[in-house]
């Protein structure tokens, strides 16, 4: 979609390119220790957050001071990130504790909210569902839960 839709976002070097596409397995394996769990674990959010921690480390420490995941300029895997965030925020049930244990983060997701374009699309409903994070089935993240 990107390709065809915002190729900026796609990255500006062969360097940021690279870099999402080697962090696309972090952030896909956070999502998949997030996801799988939601639907057939014990329903227990404590427990679905553990095996992510290690994970969440090793993506924090790759922003770093980073602007954005893969340096200056916002990329596709930033959003995806950014949805991670917020599901475990929603885990959470506040987006306090994560980012007192994380601060880079707190920043992070800031700079996003604050971008303008993002910020007129998450505010509207009709273009961004920011719930349910799974399908209804699931004991975690569903419509019901």
């Amino acid at each position: 979609i990107a390709h065809k839709y915002a190729p900026e976002l796609l990255g500006k070097t062969s360097q940021e390119y690279a870099h999402a596409e080697m962090m696309q397995e972090f952030v896909g394996t956070l999502k998949g220790k997030l996801t799988g769990p939601a639907y057939s674990g014990s329903g227990n959010r404590e427990e679905l957050l553990a095996p992510c921690w290690p994970i969440l480390d090793k993506i924090v420490s790759f922003l770093g001071s980073k602007h954005w995941l893969c340096g200056e300029n916002l990329m596709w895997i930033d959003f995806f990130f950014f949805e991670q965030i917020e599901y475990i925020n929603f885990l959470l049930k506040d987006s306090t504790t994560l980012f007192e244990k994380y601060p880079t983060l707190k920043a992070y997701h800031g700079r996003l909210m604050s971008d303008a374009k993002f910020a007129a699309v998450y505010a509207d409903d009709q273009k961004c569902m920011k719930f349910p994070f799974n399908n209804d089935f699931a004991k975690i993240g569903g419509r019901d839960s």
